[in-house]
């Protein structure tokens, strides 16, 4: 993972192998929904962060975005799923 300052939004990049990288920017915006592949939140219940456990082990809770879902939509569906609740609020922190 590489701290990159080039763009003043832009915080962190990487990559997962020779064909996968990714970017994270710091935003309140909505990005557009065609430059996003998924969904992650750190997720509140009773001031604790709830995770998820996997064959990778514990991870923040999200997924894929499935075809013709909004980031919203896959947002609750995921939160649902992998952390069995239905989110009340949500603000976003970054893209």
């Amino acid at each position: 993972m590489t701290v990159e300052l080039q763009n003043k939004n832009k915080i962190l990049s990487g990559r997962y192998n020779d064909n996968t990288s990714w970017e994270f920017y710091m935003s309140k915006d909505m990005p557009p929904r065609d430059l996003c592949s998924a969904v992650f939140c750190v997720a509140m219940y009773q001031n604790k962060i709830v995770l998820t456990r996997n064959h990778r082990g514990w991870e923040l809770l999200g997924g894929h975005i499935e075809k013709g879902e909004t980031i919203e939509e896959a947002l609750r569906r995921e939160a649902l799923e992998e952390g069995g609740f239905k989110i009340e609020r949500y603000q976003l922190i970054g893209h």
